[in-house]
């Protein structure tokens, strides 16, 4: 079974990208509409402003949530059941009356959904506007890959995920893929550099 390509709209002063990322890497123009530069200006605009609104709205709803599960945790007075519950539902140990109080519950520091669409868009990119990577300084990312902690690896031919880059498990997010775009990153500085073009 061949998965459905992600379909990408990308915005230029020259006009409007509609583009499928497949799976194995390849990139394909499913359609352009030319614009005047003013007009793709504004639609770039408003589409940003769109995205940091719902980024913003994401963090809210994310501070909200962890504000809520802390106060689920470390009320006393709650029923002791609907606590207990709570406390196995976030993985917390239950604690005596007389423990210390509990420290405040943190999230892991994760780039934000802009930072992460921003990185995304520019790896997408170079892969559009340079191709993709030669084998050999391929092949170097990959060997660190394979020898980093963080790797979720995959059954051969595929390599596996990142686990700290935020890029989640989608299909262009796959090593072997992401590996081959010129301006990817690792987000823990362990790909050599690329040479000298």
């Amino acid at each position: 079974m061949v998965a459905a390509p992600n379909r990408v709209t990308i915005v230029t002063q020259a006009g409007e990208w509609v583009l499928l990322l497949h799976s194995d890497g390849t990139v394909e123009r499913e359609r352009f509409t030319p614009m005047a530069a003013a007009d793709a200006y504004a639609l770039a605009e408003s589409t940003l402003e769109r995205v940091q609104q719902e980024n913003a709205a994401h963090e809210a709803f994310s501070k909200q949530q962890a504000e809520m599960a802390q106060a689920l945790v470390l009320q006393n007075h709650m029923d002791p059941e609907v606590r207990a519950k709570a406390r196995r539902v976030l993985g917390v140990p239950e604690v005596l009356p007389t423990d210390p109080p509990m420290p405040a519950l943190v999230a892991p520091e994760e780039p934000s959904l802009w930072a992460k669409a921003k990185s995304w868009l520019k790896a997408e990119t170079s892969l559009i506007v340079d191709g993709a990577l030669t084998q050999q300084p391929y092949e170097a990312r990959i060997a660190a890959c394979k020898a980093c902690e963080h790797l979720d690896p995959r059954d051969a031919p595929r390599v596996g995920f990142c686990k700290a880059c935020g890029c989640g498990r989608n299909a262009r997010a796959e090593l072997t893929v992401k590996g081959r775009m010129p301006a990817a990153t690792c987000p823990k500085g362990k790909w050599p550099a690329l040479p000298a073009q």
